[in-house]
């Protein structure tokens, strides 16, 4: 599908990720080229960003409109299913990562959604996209893989 706007349509980009720079870490290198890419990318297009932060919030972070959702500091990559203790952090992250990016396109005029890793961003970017009739696409990097 093509990210390009229908005519007359200024491109609005709805970017999902699990890993952004969020400021509350100090100079976490964590999704610090995801950083890069959604600046450059605001440069054609406007952005929003989608990531996991200290808690529910948005604004703008280097110029790029950023919505946080509540996850714990501890990232996914981290977490495993198999420790039932781990349950409520991964829950609790894939619900809330989920209904921000639903949320985000109920809010009108998104164009596109580019979800940054297949999982759980891609299933996120999916569901939305099948709930709004928005096309998105999903880039699968070296954890993918």
């Amino acid at each position: 599908m093509s990210a390009a706007a229908p005519p007359g349509r200024a491109a609005r980009i709805l970017l999902v990720t699990t890993s952004y720079p969020d400021g509350d870490e100090g100079a976490a290198a964590a999704g610090s080229f995801v950083r890069d890419f959604a600046r450059a990318l605001a440069l054609r297009a406007a952005v929003t960003v989608v990531a996991p932060g200290a808690a529910d919030r948005s604004g703008l972070e280097d110029g790029v409109r950023v919505r946080r959702f509540r996850a714990p500091r501890r990232p996914l990559s981290l977490l495993s299913p198999a420790n039932p203790a781990h349950w409520p952090a991964i829950l609790g992250t894939l619900h809330a990562g989920g209904r921000a990016v639903t949320e985000s396109c109920a809010e009108g005029g998104i164009t596109h959604i580019l979800a940054l890793w297949a999982l759980p961003s891609g299933a996120w970017a999916r569901r939305a996209a099948r709930r709004h009739g928005v096309p998105y696409s999903i880039w699968a990097l070296g954890s993918d893989i």
